[in-house]
């Protein structure tokens, strides 16, 4: 694997361990002790926390999950190496998104932003909920079994997933302008995922290209063969 490869595996996986650990912590164990549900958020946010326990603790810790386990099953050497384990762990995987999702659905309707913020989230839910319904399917049902189409929407569904990170590296710049608050994070609602798809689709066709042998020379023979 060349070091660009496995410096943005390393970064890839790394971000995603992080925030999985924060949800883990700030939602699963510190939030019953020492950290009031919505304490940490920007003010403007804090109400909603408070209204969606149930759904906040189920999305945070199920795409905590999801997080965990994604990178590692979309990284070509680790998953030929341990197929036994991709299949359990993708089960996992699916579950935790499904989970993640739908409630994610459910709270983008109540998220800042105004309509804008509350269509990006909402839109972001969605294609999350179907890349994975396309992933199982497609591996799922023999009539219509097809392994490219199964490994591409877990590609996206990844992509997806990790803007629980790329959210949280945007969101200081709306929780330090709170004049622009709502402004500012309605456009987050959008950046926080269309550039992830966008970078992966630019490594997909560069990945192509690599793999494409090259084409050999032309001879004098083969032009007078045409």
């Amino acid at each position: 694997m060349a070091l660009g490869s496995k410096v943005l595996n390393a970064l890839f996986v790394g971000g995603a361990v992080l925030v999985a650990v924060y949800a883990w912590a700030i939602y699963g164990v510190l939030t019953e002790w020492l950290i009031p549900l919505g304490s940490m958020v920007a003010p403007e946010m804090s109400e909603m926390f408070r209204s969606e326990k149930a759904a906040i603790y189920v999305h945070a810790l199920s795409s905590g999950f999801s997080l965990t386990i994604g990178p590692f099953q979309v990284i070509p050497s680790f998953r030929q190496k341990h197929m036994l384990g991709h299949r359990w762990a993708g089960r996992v995987y699916f579950l935790c998104c499904l989970m993640g999702s739908i409630t994610g659905i459910i709270l983008a309707f109540k998220a800042q932003g105004g309509a804008v913020g509350k269509a990006g989230f909402a839109c972001l839910g969605f294609a999350w909920l179907i890349s994975n319904l396309v992933g199982f399917a497609a591996i799922a049902f023999p009539a219509i079994r097809s392994v490219p189409v199964h490994e591409r929407a877990m590609q996206i569904s990844c992509a997806l997933a990790y803007s629980a990170v790329t959210l949280r590296l945007y969101l200081p710049a709306a929780v330090l302008n709170p004049r622009h608050f709502q402004a500012i994070y309605a456009g987050i609602s959008w950046l926080c995922w269309i550039p992830n798809l966008l970078v992966l689709e630019i490594i997909r066709c560069s990945g192509k290209r690599q793999q494409e042998p090259s084409q050999p020379k032309e001879t004098p023979e083969a032009r007078e063969d045409c």
